[in-house]
C-alpha cells in the first residue's frame, strides 16, 4: 500500500508545523490506515520518552542564573586579583609569542572590552605550567578558552579556540 505521508510530513505533523491541508491529509490517513496509526503511536511514545528524559536531564544538570552569576563573579575576582602587567610583551614567553597573544586579544576585545581581554590572557598565561614548552600553546589556549567562555560566552570562546589553533 502506498502511503501519502513521507518523513517530512511526520515531523511537521508531530511538531505542528504542517499547513492546514497537510494536517488534514495526515489526520485523515492515520484515521483509516492501521499501519500509519501504529507508526504515529510509536512516534508519540518516542517523543514523550525523549521529552521526559530531557526534563530529567535538565532537572539534574540545570544551572540557574544565580549559579552562573556566582561563577562569573568568582572568575572576575580571580582576574582582578592578578597583578596587572604593563604589556603583552611582559607575559609572553617561549611558545606564547606576543604576536599570537595580540591576535587573540583583538578577537576578545570587541566582545568583552580591551582591559578584560588583556586580563584574560594574563590569567591564562598564569595558568599555563611551562610557557616555554612546545605544548604550552595548547595548554594556554585551553585555559584562555575556558576563561573566555565564563566571561564572554561560548561563541567567543569557540572563536578563540578556532583562531588560536590556526595561528602559526
Amino acid at each position: 500500500m502506498k502511503h501519502p505521508i513521507d518523513y517530512d510530513d511526520w515531523l511537521g505533523y508531530l511538531d505542528g508545523d504542517l499547513d492546514q491541508v497537510g494536517t488534514a491529509r495526515v489526520r485523515e490517513h492515520i484515521g483509516h490506515c492501521s499501519e500509519c496509526r501504529s507508526t504515529w503511536d510509536e512516534l508519540l511514545e518516542a517523543t514523550a520518552a525523549m521529552r521526559s528524559a530531557a526534563r530529567e536531564f535538565a532537572a539534574v544538570h540545570a544551572v540557574g542564573a544565580n549559579e552562573v552569576r556566582s561563577g562569573r563573579e568568582r572568575v572576575l575576582a580571580r582576574i582582578r586579583t592578578l597583578e596587572s602587567s604593563p604589556s603583552l610583551e611582559s607575559v609572553a614567553a617561549g611558545e606564547l609569542t606576543v604576536g599570537r597573544l595580540r591576535k587573540l586579544q583583538l578577537v576578545v576585545a570587541p566582545v568583552c572590552g580591551a582591559r578584560t581581554a588583556f586580563r584574560l590572557i594574563v590569567a591564562a598565561v598564569g595558568r599555563t605550567p611551562v610557557p616555554q614548552s612546545a605544548a604550552a600553546w595548547l595548554v594556554f589556549l585551553e585555559q584562555l578558552t575556558d576563561l573566555t567562555s565564563a566571561l564572554c560566552g561560548r561563541s567567543t570562546a569557540r572563536l578563540i579556540w578556532e583562531i588560536g589553533n590556526s595561528l602559526p
